[in-house]
């Protein structure tokens, strides 16, 4: 996540999909599970989600109205949960 140039990556997304189809939440893995035929195990992912609390992983956010990402915090994330992000 250290290596990712955010600006150039938000740039990019915004310039190639359409509103709804940019990711919102971008996660950054060192590694990836994969089944014996090298298919993601997407189980886990799904369940994990975004919770800041059962993952070590950096996670970016999009959040409405703005056009870069940024680090996702605990504060933003109580703001999501409660439903006044504005998804």
């Amino acid at each position: 996540a250290n290596d990712l140039d955010w600006e150039s990556f938000a740039a990019y997304v915004n310039s190639e999909l359409p509103a709804y189809a940019r990711p919102v939440f971008v996660r950054i893995q060192r590694d990836m599970d994969v089944t014996g035929t090298f298919k993601m195990v997407k189980g886990d992912l799904r369940r994990e989600a975004y919770d800041l609390g059962s993952i070590a992983d950096p996670i970016h956010v999009l959040k409405p109205g703005t056009s870069h990402y940024e680090p996702l915090d605990l504060e933003y994330l109580e703001v999501i949960r409660n439903g006044q992000a504005g998804y």
